[in-house]
Parts: C-alpha cells; sequence; structure tokens
C-alpha cells in the first residue's frame, strides 16, 4: 500500500496598474506602476510516497526427528572390520556412546565377555522370548584379570536392528544384532575402557605439515569402519577410523611433506566444511564429529571416504 503526502507550495500573484496624468508643462506622462501588490496562495500537491515492508524472519526449516536419530545412530555404531580380530573372537575396545554391531545365527551361542574387572548387573534386549540368556560365570585372563561371560543364543535367523543392553557395575554396553542362518561371532571380548589419545602438537611451519611421522595408532583402539576411494594421489588416507567421538584421517608415511587437504562433510547431499586439524603431523583430527560421508580435497582433486554400511 501507497501512502500519499501532502506538501503545500506557495504562489506568489503579482497585481499591479498602471496611471496617466498631466505634468507641469502640459505635457501627457505616464506615471510607473505603484508597488505591486502580492498575494500568496497555498497549493496542495499530492506525492506518492512508497510504503517500505518491515524485515520478516524466514521459517526455521524443520527436520525429521525420526530422521535425525537415525542419522546419529549410523554415525554412532560401530562395524565389524578385519582387524578387530584375533582368531575367529571379535576384540574391541570399550568406548562410552558407541553402538556396537554383532552378528548371531540361529540356534548358536555366541559369548560375550564384559570388560576387565566388570561385574554384570542388569540386562535387556529386544523380543526377550526369542533369544536365550545365561551367565557363565567370572575366570581369569592371562593378565590375572578377572572376566565375567555372557552366552546370547537366538532362537531364529531373520531379525534386524535387534538391541541389547548391558549394565555393569562400572558402564553400559549397547549392541546391535542381526541374525543368520549360520554367519554369526562366536565370541565377543570387551577390552578394558580406553584412557585417551595424547599426541605432540605439530611443530611443522604453518599451513605445511610433514605427514608420515611414526608411530601409528593400535588397530585396537579405534573404529576403522570406512571405505576410502581409490587413487593414485600420494596423500590419499591409509586409513580412517573414530575414537572417542572424533574422525581420524591417517595420512601414509610417505607421504612426505603436503599441504592438508581440505575436508568436506558430503552426507547431507551438500558441501559442509568441517573444522579440522593435525596431530602428530600425521592425522587430519575431525575433533567434534564422526563423518558419514566426506571427500578430502586439494586442488581438482577429491578423495571419498565413506564409514561401512552392512
Amino acid at each position: 500500500m501507497n501512502h500519499s503526502l501532502m506538501i503545500l507550495l506557495s504562489s506568489t500573484t503579482i497585481l499591479g496598474a498602471c496611471a496617466a496624468g498631466l505634468s507641469g508643462g502640459g505635457e501627457t506622462v505616464i506615471q510607473g506602476a505603484p508597488e505591486p501588490a502580492t498575494r500568496t496562495v497555498e497549493v496542495p500537491v499530492y506525492v506518492q510516497v512508497p510504503e517500505v515492508n518491515p524485515p520478516k524472519d524466514l521459517p526455521r526449516i524443520k527436520r525429521d526427528p525420526l530422521k535425525a536419530l537415525a542419522e546419529v545412530n549410523q554415525r554412532s555404531t560401530r562395524i565389524p572390520d578385519p582387524d578387530d580380530y584375533i582368531g575367529a573372537t571379535y576384540t574391541v575396545p570399550t568406548i562410552p556412546g558407541i553402538l556396537y554391531q554383532i552378528y548371531m545365527a540361529e540356534g548358536q551361542p555366541t559369548t560375550i565377555d564384559l570388560p576387565p574387572g566388570q561385574v554384570y548387573r542388569a540386562g535387556s534386549i529386544s523380543n526377550p522370548s526369542k533369544w536365550e540368556r545365561a551367565d557363565l560365570g567370572i575366570s581369569t585372563n592371562d593378565a590375572g584379570e578377572s572376566i565375567q561371560t555372557l552366552l546370547i543364543r537366538p532362537y531364529e535367523g531373520g531379525l534386524k536392528n535387534q538391541t541389547l543392553t548391558i549394565k555393569t557395575d562400572k558402564t553400559e554396553l549397547i549392541y546391535k544384532i542381526n541374525t543368520y542362518k549360520s554367519i554369526f561371532h562366536h565370541a565377543v571380548v570387551m577390552k578394558a575402557p580406553l584412557k585417551g589419545l595424547e599426541f605432540a602438537a605439530s611443530d611443522a611451519l604453518p599451513g605445511i605439515e610433514p605427514f608420515g611421522s611414526e608411530p601409528g595408532i593400535p588397530v585396537d583402539v579405534a573404529d576403522y569402519g570406512y571405505t576410502i576411494g581409490q587413487s593414485k594421489e600420494h596423500w590419499r588416507p591409509s586409513a580412517v577410523f573414530t575414537h572417542a567421538g572424533k574422525t581420524w584421517i591417517e595420512l601414509p608415511v610417505d607421504a612426505g611433506k603436503v599441504v592438508p587437504p581440505k575436508v568436506v562433510d558430503t552426507s547431507t547431499g551438500t558441501d559442509r566444511p568441517v573444522n579440522a586439524y593435525v596431530s602428530h603431523k600425521r592425522y587430519l583430527v575431525i575433533p567434534d564429529q564422526v563423518l558419514a560421508k566426506a571427500e578430502l580435497r586439494w586442488g581438482t582433486t577429491a578423495i571419498k571416504i565413506e564409514r561401512s554400511k552392512e
């Protein structure tokens, strides 16, 4: 809507007259006009003034809470990796907040060793009538630590995303279980909780990090459940893993001096740069998230990394 603004303009009208008369010599003299009489007239003039629209807040985009929860669960799930096995035993560290993916088979027993020194307190499982659960007691391992062992046996295959929760006197363990006809984990061993990773700060010049320093991180301290895109670039990651809610990108020992590639989160379908820093001259660390899908970019080259799925 436009508003009208009235402006008053002043206009001056000049009124004048001429008069004639005789001079002393009998000549006719035209006398000049007297001082003009003036009158001010005010004339209204209307001007259209456009209305200024006040700024409006854009509506906040609502996220589907179930979809957001599914994304969180996916990022927090530890997928079994070939490096996690000692013989046929699936051996993993105890990390708070992680969902452990394990596989069981119809009618076959799977044992779970609790973390050393911890005692079973309570537990729950999806569809309780479809499982056999038993406490096999406490034994002592080679290091002299007491280990309590539980037995889980499914009565049928084809069960997906079943949840097993185990409460001990010190922590809570959560497992995501799928059951099959024949493929299964014979034994799962939970290692002692980690005390954290500590690395020296980088002493390289800004922008240039000499990747390749030793030592590497042992395979039993993190989740290596990632696939890495093929590339001939000398800086292609040798491993990607998670630890304590962080994503660690390990560059190869023989990468030499390289400018750290840019890390871009592509899990939402749009590019979203993430914060990263260099640790121990070899590891790119994303400190605030477990990446589900991302790209490492340097120049015109992009190497994809993606969290493994079942």
